[in-house]
């Protein structure tokens, strides 16, 4: 684990955005893509990421719904938020 200038790093694979920190992954469609699902992993207690907890934790679903709307405000292009050398 390295240090971070910020709590979350942001990526994108075709019709799909992901935020991750320190304890979740949240992978969820761009606004085109109506018929995407949205996932969520407890990577503390699931790290080999197979069981989507989404369902049982919509405020955190919605707290990341709001930091990827206020990072697409800000910065609109992915960009993993690591120090280098780290």
């Amino acid at each position: 684990r390295g240090t971070y200038v910020s709590d979350f790093a942001v990526g994108e694979s075709p019709g799909y955005y992901a935020i991750v920190t320190q304890g979740y992954k949240y992978i969820a469609p761009f606004e085109y893509q109506k018929d995407g699902k949205i996932l969520l992993f407890d990577l503390e207690e699931n790290p080999e990421e197979t069981i989507n907890v989404a369902s049982i934790n919509p405020e955190l679903i919605e707290r990341f719904k709001r930091k990827a709307k206020d990072w697409l405000a800000n910065s609109g292009e992915v960009v993993l938020q690591a120090k280098r050398g780290e």
